[in-house]
């Protein structure tokens, strides 16, 4: 049987709570975020989009600049 990724998932999830030890999934979840919109841009513009090409891109999806109070 080969092991899926939800079973490793898990194998290391669990293996960090026996041995009191924080799991660090920060870079897995920022690549499948991106994997999300490169597919959402793809599926828009109708074209082929490469992880090279999302990288150096300048799409912008929240707002210019983040602040407090009324709009």
């Amino acid at each position: 049987m080969i092991p899926s990724l939800y079973n490793e998932e898990h194998f290391y999830f669990v293996t960090a709570i026996r041995i009191n030890q924080r799991l660090n999934q920060i870079e897995r979840l920022i690549e499948t975020n991106l994997c999300g919109i490169m597919g959402g841009e793809s599926a828009i513009t109708g074209k082929v989009i490469i992880w090279v090409e999302m990288m150096g891109s300048d799409l912008r999806l929240g707002p210019a600049e983040y602040s407090f109070g009324p709009d």
